[in-house]
């Protein structure tokens, strides 16, 4: 039976990796196309607007719809929904496992997690205002940008380099502070996470220790559920951690 499964394993192997290729340039297809689509029709759209439209939008700001707001998008589409998509159905396989193991010691991991799930909707929230923050600062950069390069002539005859050069630094550094406050909310979410993955182990080990040695679960029972608990953990960190990529591709997509 060994000699006769070896050969299979190889192949259950290659299937498997053809298979993960396989969705992940179709997801990455499907979504790479709704951005394009997206595009094209904000184009056609503003072809077809009146010239009240181009005056009150800065042709900066409209540009900058065009290359950072979809910039964020086509990463959202790219990396999040087949991160999600893949993780997601990991984690509700790996609860399955749990559930048939040991019903009340799932319940104790699942308050936990709900306790989880609690940062997760804070730290999207404030990375959502930031990113639409940020994008909205990118937007004003582009048209100052824009309004400078396309007055040169005037900024040189009036010897305004270094006023303009100051306009700029002070952008610049808006933006940094920006991006650095995203950073710290995305920095943030590992600990936190870790935190609360550390407190719902020592929960289950405590109260599935005591199941077992008063005799109303085996020890394999116990650590079958430890072992899909602690597989769980990666899945739920990893959806913490796209969530905070999904909210900067839902402010990008609210402005576009």
């Amino acid at each position: 039976a060994t000699t006769a499964a070896a050969p299979v394993r190889p192949l259950i192997g290659i299937l498997g990796g053809a298979a993960d290729y396989g969705q992940n340039i179709l997801m990455r297809y499907v979504g790479q196309k709704v951005v394009a689509d997206m595009q094209v029709a904000l184009f056609a759209h503003l072809m077809r607007a009146d010239l009240a439209t181009f005056h009150d939008q800065a042709a900066g700001r409209l540009v900058s719809r065009f290359t950072n707001d979809i910039q964020l998008l086509r990463q959202t589409a790219s990396n999040v929904i087949v991160g999600f998509a893949k993780e997601l159905l990991t984690l509700i396989f790996l609860l399955g496992v749990m559930i048939y193991q040991s019903w009340q010691m799932s319940a104790i991991a699942f308050f936990v997690l709900i306790f989880a799930f609690l940062p997760i909707i804070r730290f999207g929230r404030r990375m959502r205002k930031v990113a639409n923050q940020t994008q909205s600062t990118l937007g004003d950069f582009t048209q100052q940008l824009d309004e400078t390069f396309s007055g040169v002539r005037m900024v040189k005859a009036y010897g305004r380099e270094e006023f303009e050069t100051e306009r700029v630094r002070q952008s610049i550094r808006k933006l940094v502070k920006l991006y650095m406050r995203a950073s710290r909310i995305s920095a943030a979410m590992g600990p936190v996470m870790e935190v609360l993955g550390s407190l719902s182990i020592a929960a289950i080990v405590w109260y599935g220790g005591h199941e077992v040695l008063r005799g109303a679960t085996t020890p394999g029972a116990f650590f079958s559920f430890i072992t899909a608990m602690i597989m769980a953990y990666r899945p739920v960190k990893v959806v913490a951690s796209l969530n905070t990529q999904l909210q900067e591709g839902m402010a990008a997509a609210s402005r576009f």
